[in-house]
C-alpha cells in the first residue's frame, strides 16, 4: 500500500513538473487580466460614484442639505479627506531622534505583531467553520449544494486544482479548509512571518468566499476579512519575527486605519438611519 501511494505521489510530481510551463502561463494571463480588466473596472466604479454623489458645492446647497443628504455624502467626503490628508501625514510622520536613528516609539512594531496575529485568529475561525460545516451546508450532499462556475468570480486555488487535474468536490474544499486552519494557526502563534503565509491564506479564503455559497457570500464580514487580509500581506516580508529595527510600511498602516474608520463610520450611519426610521414611525 505504501509503495502504491509513493508511486502515485511520484507520478503526480512528474505530471506537475510537465505542467509547470502551462501553470506559469496561466498565472501570467491572470495577472495581466487583473491590470487590464479589474483595475479599469474599479476606477470606472469610483468615477461613477463620484459623478453621482450629491456634494455641497455652494453655500446655498450647504444650507439646504438634509440629514439624509449628509448620510449619503459622508462616505464620499471622508474618502476625499483621507486621500487628501494621507500624503501630508506620511511626509510629516517620519520623526527621527537627534542622532539620526528612527524613534522606537514611531516604529509600530508591536502594532504590526498584533495585527498579523489578530488576522491569523480571524482566518482560523473562518477556515475552521468551513472545515467543520461545509459538507453539511454547501457540500455535494448538503442543504444548499454549490457547483463551481469556471467563468464566474475568481477562485485562484480551485483554478489551480483544475490546471493540475484535481477537479472540484468535497475533498478539495475540505483540503483547502484544513490547510487554512493549519496555516492560520501558525500565523496566529508561530514565529515565522513569511509573506507567503498571508498570501496563501488570502487566496484560499477568497476562493471559498467566491464559490458564492448562501452561508458566506452575502455577509459583509467575509469581504472585510478578505480586504484586511489583503492589507496584512504587505506587513510581512521575510521569514523572521518582527522587531523594533524592522518598521512596517506607513502606507499599509494608513490603509488599515482608513478601513477601521470606514467600518466605524458605516456602523454609526446605520444606527442613525435606524433612529431616523424610528422617529418617522
Amino acid at each position: 500500500m505504501a509503495a502504491g501511494t509513493a508511486t502515485k505521489l511520484l507520478q503526480w510530481l512528474v505530471d506537475g513538473g510537465s505542467k509547470m510551463p502551462a501553470l506559469l502561463e496561466w498565472s501570467w494571463v491572470k495577472y495581466v487580466n487583473f491590470w487590464r480588466e479589474e483595475i479599469p473596472n474599479l476606477l470606472k466604479l469610483v468615477a461613477k460614484s463620484l459623478a453621482k454623489a450629491k456634494l455641497p458645492v455652494t453655500w446655498r446647497q450647504l444650507q439646504t442639505f438634509t440629514m439624509s443628504d449628509w448620510l449619503d455624502a459622508a462616505p464620499i467626503l471622508a474618502a476625499i479627506l483621507v486621500a487628501t490628508a494621507t500624503p501630508f501625514a506620511l511626509l510629516g510622520s517620519r520623526s527621527k531622534s537627534s542622532n539620526g536613528a528612527r524613534d522606537l516609539r514611531d516604529s509600530f512594531w508591536m502594532a504590526r505583531e498584533l495585527l498579523v496575529s489578530g488576522m491569523g485568529l480571524c482566518y482560523f475561525c473562518g477556515f475552521m467553520v468551513s472545515a467543520v460545516q461545509h459538507r453539511a451546508l454547501w457540500g455535494s450532499m448538503g442543504l444548499t449544494p454549490i457547483g463551481r462556475n469556471p467563468h464566474g468570480r475568481p477562485t485562484p486555488v480551485f483554478d489551480l486544482f483544475d490546471e493540475l487535474g484535481f477537479g472540484f468536490g468535497d475533498w478539495q474544499l475540505e483540503l483547502v479548509s484544513w490547510l487554512g486552519v493549519a496555516l492560520s494557526f501558525q500565523m496566529m502563534i508561530g514565529r515565522c512571518r513569511s509573506v507567503l503565509e498571508p498570501l496563501a491564506l488570502w487566496c484560499m479564503y477568497l476562493s471559498i468566499v467566491n464559490l458564492q455559497a448562501p452561508f458566506t457570500f452575502s455577509y459583509g464580514w467575509e469581504w472585510l476579512t478578505c480586504e484586511v487580509g489583503f492589507l496584512i500581506i504587505f506587513l510581512c516580508a521575510d521569514g523572521r519575527r518582527f522587531g523594533m529595527s524592522y518598521p512596517p510600511s506607513r502606507i499599509v498602516l494608513w490603509l488599515i486605519r482608513w478601513c477601521a474608520f470606514r467600518l466605524l463610520l458605516g456602523a454609526g450611519m446605520s444606527r442613525l438611519a435606524a433612529i431616523k426610521c424610528l422617529l418617522a414611525a
